[in-house]
């Protein structure tokens, strides 16, 4: 037995909860308030920061570097007057607080002439003193040494920040505490790479090498006293005592370059750098990139060692696991292996294991970040002009898609933005730089919050306690129909049940196997469903969600001719439930939008309309009533839709599923 609509040709009433003006009145006069659900919908970004200046953190999150002081209050960032160019020897950026207590108001506490916009000064709070003291990189304008700067908050005298390039005068720009040390060397010029975690050292390199060799991570015009040298033996990795200011040349080049020999016989040949001084959580650790000819495909040197920080234990990793990889504990590491985001230990030299399954993470080989609580890991990655998130609980698994950023401009070399994302320290927001939306495209920083999921579940999952009398309604579908089934609830309070299962329905394949689980025993007395977003998604050749659409290797989920036959095989399997059926169509993929190509939700849903069709089903053409806003209730670059622009879809749904009601009812 087929459901017909009440007109001949469903395709009469794609708009039917629109033509039901009395009962769209009535859906509209309802005002409620919706939270966004945890897993379908993606988590927004909010500007932090504004014009006319540029601000930027600089460095990932990984290894906690947090731009949160202990209490949470000041966020550290810089300030820079362009973006165009890497800094002169003499432009220096404003070092600034912002007080999350003031709508993040800017203080400006110092300046510093040692900067870049891959990864700033880097700033890092002194974990032996999180409230009020941080550290950051300068340069002697002078002598063009570098050195590293212990600022403190709580110091009541003011001090000269460096010489303004602008005048060449020194400013007293400090609003709020001052230098209490500065770790200069006579016989070198180095700054700080990375503190460790125990607060008692940081590691320390020679940037103005780095200017040389990899500027995008170099300070311009930095005293370097290896110029000429390919492998100086009194030149590495540095460890500074914070306490004593000691300092110790812990592993050099000539080493590096001997134990590369036996695996690069040209080594002698290449300039190297250092890279990525990471420590372990303990500091039992630390982990460094050894580096040479970098834009060289052929000729690059890109090697992973650790080494302990006496010096001992020099070891020279045998795999590769990613460019910005994390530490899990004092022995594993957080990186890539193929398309899977992989853990790796050091000390057994080998890949231990894994991290979600291949579709969990696009670029497991992302800018990667560990919460300072370990319950939260965040993979940032780039595609085009956008740079996107994924949020990975590591208690079970449950994985968040965080909005994507724009980056339009700064997609490419030394002044390009990457996602870089840095954890807040009670796991609840990341921050990132992206391009505002404001008329100079000005670069800012953007939280991204993320739910509590232990505490606040789904609501879109939760039970539902039937109310007798009222009729039975079912909504099937994916993320899109997740975002908007609290509010239909909310809307239809009263006068219908509304169900869905407990699950993204993802595409037809997984209705195949499931359907009649999410038909359960009971009766219907409307089922609005949809499949195609996971239909059309492309996916790479082992698996990898959301593959690059262009690439050879990659293929869409579901393929065009199979999408008709489960959709045929899942319409007859509804039938049997005698409900009133409504085929919601596929709401449209908009420019940018990752693993999804602009149109295909089009091309479906013409196959769609045809099985639909030859079974009498009622169509709602969601797709066309999107599309004419698509601007004000979608994401950008993306397939998801806003908490405002869920409620938009919910009013709409709603008043499809109350006309097929009323009118059920007027024919019993």
């Amino acid at each position: 037995m087929r459901n017909t609509t009440p007109h001949d040709d469903p395709r009469s009433q794609r708009r039917c909860g629109l033509l039901a003006a009395g009962v769209w009145c009535s859906l509209m006069s309802v005002c409620v308030s919706f939270n966004s659900p945890l897993v379908a919908e993606e988590l927004p970004a909010r500007q932090i920061t504004h014009g006319p200046f540029h601000h930027f953190f600089g460095y990932i999150g990984h290894v906690r570097t947090i731009p949160w002081n202990a209490s949470e209050r000041y966020l550290l960032t810089l300030r820079s007057r362009f973006q165009d160019r890497m800094p002169a020897g003499d432009e220096a950026a404003d070092i600034m607080l912002l007080d999350a207590q003031r709508d993040y108001a800017e203080i400006a506490v110092d300046r510093t002439l040692a900067w870049n916009f891959q990864q700033g000064t880097m700033l890092y709070w002194n974990p032996l003193a999180a409230e009020t003291q941080f550290f950051f990189n300068d340069r002697d304008p002078q002598t063009a040494r570098l050195f590293t700067v212990l600022y403190d908050l709580s110091l009541q005298t003011a001090t000269h920040s460096p010489t303004d390039g602008a005048n060449g005068k020194p400013t007293q720009t400090v609003a709020l505490g001052g230098r209490k040390r500065e770790y200069r060397f006579g016989d070198t010029s180095i700054a700080n790479s990375g503190v460790a975690p125990a607060g008692k050292h940081f590691a320390a390199i020679n940037y103005g090498r780095l200017a040389r060799l990899r500027p995008v991570t170099g300070y311009p015009e930095a005293a370097d006293w290896t110029v000429g040298q390919a492998h100086p033996v009194d030149d590495g990795v540095f460890v500074v005592d914070i306490e004593t200011g000691q300092k110790d040349l812990i592993v050099n080049f000539r080493q590096l370059r001997d134990l590369l020999r036996p695996h690069r016989p040209d080594i002698d040949e290449i300039e190297l750098f250092i890279n990525h001084t990471l420590w372990s959580p303990g500091g039992k650790w630390l982990f460094f990139f050894c580096r040479g000819e970098f834009e060289h495909k052929t000729r690059r040197v890109d090697v992973p060692f650790v080494v302990r920080p006496d010096g001992s234990e020099l070891t020279m990793l045998p795999d590769h696991f990613g460019g910005h990889p994390e530490w899990l504990d004092d022995q594993r590491m957080i990186g890539r292996q193929g398309p899977r985001q992989a853990l790796y230990d050091v000390e057994q030299r080998q890949f231990t294991g894994t991290l979600g399954t291949a579709e969990t993470f696009v670029n497991p080989g992302g800018d990667v970040a560990l919460s300072l609580d370990g319950r939260w890991f965040v993979n940032g990655y780039s595609k085009s002009h956008r740079n996107h998130f994924v949020f990975y609980r590591m208690s079970d698994g449950l994985t968040l898609p965080g909005t994507s950023v724009s980056r339009a401009g700064w997609h490419d070399g030394p002044l390009r933005i990457d996602p870089a994302p840095c954890w807040n320290r009670k796991a609840t927001a990341i921050l990132t730089t992206a391009i505002a939306n404001d008329e100079d495209k000005t670069r800012q920083l953007f939280l991204i919050d993320v739910p509590d999921a232990q505490k606040k579940p789904n609501p879109a999952f939760a039970d539902v306690e039937d109310i007798a009398g009222l009729p039975r309604v079912l909504l099937i579908g994916d993320s899109i129909s997740i975002g908007y089934t609290v509010p239909v609830r909310e809307f239809l309070k009263g006068k219908a049940n509304v169900h869905r299962p407990k699950t993204n329905c993802g595409p037809t394949t997984t209705g195949l196997r499931a359907i009649d689980e999410w038909l359960g025993d009971g009766e219907w007395d409307v089922i609005h469903f949809n499949w195609g977003l996971h239909d059309l998604k492309y996916m790479g050749p082992q698996g990898q969600n959301l593959a690059d659409p262009s690439a050879p290797t990659s293929h869409q989920q579901v393929p065009p001719d199979l999408y008709e036959k489960n959709l045929e095989q899942l319409v007859e399997r509804l039938e049997k439930t005698g409900a009133k059926l409504i085929w919601r169509n596929t709401t449209p993929v908009p420019e940018g939008a990752n693993g999804r190509v602009v149109g295909d939700s089009a091309k479906y849903n013409a196959i769609a309309e045809k099985v639909m069709v030859r079974h009498g089903i009622e169509i709602h053409d969601l797709h066309e009533f999107v599309q004419k806003r698509q601007a004000e209730i979608m994401l950008p670059a993306n397939v998801h839709f806003t908490k405002p622009g869920y409620e938009v879809l919910a009013q709409e749904v709603a008043a499809v599923i109350m006309q097929a009601v009323e009118t059920r009812k007027s024919r019993e």
